[in-house]
């Protein structure tokens, strides 16, 4: 697809090899997966309380700081195993549905050439400490550009 508008009113940047293939699973995702969303109000006070009472214990531990992040990630988690239908996709074709039995999670990392997602794989074997020291692991080689094939 090329732009037909007029020249004057767009500046047109190629894009690097990154952001193509962002913008091909992008549409590729669109084209395939069931698209809802859901907006919830959640109070988070208890999850503050915590994170703030336990934040220097854990960053001596630990060796990084407790963020909202694995919080989240942990309550995804606890969703997912209970609606189990929502880890899955659909063949259109075979007419089958693909109920995945293992949960790994995609984290959007922002990079200087665009946007990363790395995975961790079987988010739902890990618990809370282990969802935290991966989703920093990744975080932290993505942001260092160091990420193993694997890691995506």
């Amino acid at each position: 697809m090329s732009y037909s508008g007029p020249q004057k009113d767009v500046e047109v940047i190629p894009m690097n090899n990154m952001r193509r293939s962002i913008a091909r699973h992008m549409r590729t995702s669109l084209d395939t997966s069931a698209h809802v969303y859901s907006v919830t109000e959640v109070d988070m006070s208890a999850v503050a309380n915590y994170k703030e009472a336990h934040a220097g214990e854990f960053l001596q531990q630990e060796d990084f700081k407790l963020t909202y992040t694995p919080f989240i990630i942990d309550a995804s988690i606890k969703a997912l195993k209970d609606f189990p239908m929502v880890n899955s996709s659909v063949d259109i074709e075979s007419g089958e549905i693909y109920q995945k039995k293992s949960i790994n999670v995609g984290l959007a990392v922002a990079i200087e050439k665009g946007l990363i997602v790395p995975v961790i794989k079987n988010a739902d074997e890990r618990n809370f400490l282990g969802v935290a020291r991966e989703a920093y692991r990744l975080i932290s080689r993505a942001r260092d550009n160091k990420l193993d094939p694997d890691d995506v």
